[in-house]
């Protein structure tokens, strides 16, 4: 049992070494690459409408990061509405839920081997 506890301890401080790293998104790219008002990089059209509907793009983006990403996508723009969606808050919701994940299993595999009679 010792030996699953050393594994379960590994695995968890594995997957908080990885998350962070895991958390750079497609949209971070994009405002980065932005910066300089020219897009050097090859996104699809969603990748750009989605940094375009981000807020960091017209915070982070530059001077010309917006309008590079109009002038990225073309004529494909489309006018976004924004009633009826939640503010953003530059929180990753699949980090919470991944770290979440890990705990519950943790706490899980922790409860059952007290339940077995070994030492937790």
């Amino acid at each position: 049992m010792q030996k699953l506890k050393s594994i379960l301890i590994v695995a968890l401080v594995a997957l908080f070494a990885v998350v962070p790293t895991a958390s750079a998104s497609v949209t971070d790219q994009i405002v980065a690459d932005a910066q300089d008002g020219h897009i050097d990089g090859t996104y699809t059209a969603a990748q750009l409408q989605a940094a375009l509907d981000s807020p960091l793009l017209a915070i982070y983006g530059g001077d010309g990061g917006v309008e590079a990403v109009k002038s990225s996508l073309g004529g494909q723009t489309t006018a976004t509405t924004g009633s009826g969606t939640l503010p953003f808050t530059g929180a990753e919701v699949f980090t919470f839920v991944g770290i979440g994940g890990a705990l519950v299993i943790a706490g899980i595999v922790l409860r059952r081997t007290d339940r077995n009679g070994e030492a937790a």
